[in-house]
C-alpha cells in the first residue's frame, strides 16, 4: 500500500518488501517496523517516529526472535 497526498509527498499508511511505516506530508510519523523477511514474520526491530525524528522505545530482535538491543529516544 503506498499513498500520496495532493502534493506528491508520501502519506498514511506504507508496507514495503521488509518494513511497515507511516509518513505524514512526506515525513516519517507513527509506528515503524522492519523485518527479516518479505513475508513479515520475523520481526527485525520496532520503534516510533514523531515528525522524522525516533521517539520512545525502539527494540531490535536477532533472526531467532530473540531481544538484543533496547533504546529509548527522547
Amino acid at each position: 500500500m503506498s499513498l500520496y497526498n495532493d502534493k506528491g509527498q508520501r502519506h498514511g499508511y506504507w508496507e514495503l518488501f521488509y518494513v511497515k511505516k507511516n509518513y505524514h506530508h512526506g515525513i516519517l510519523h507513527g509506528k515503524y517496523e522492519y523485518y527479516y523477511d518479505k513475508e513479515k514474520t520475523k520481526l527485525f526491530g520496532r520503534g516510533h517516529y514523531d515528525m522524522g525524528e525516533k521517539v520512545g522505545l525502539w527494540i531490535l530482535n536477532n533472526r531467532d526472535g530473540n531481544t538484543y538491543r533496547k533504546t529509548f529516544h527522547i
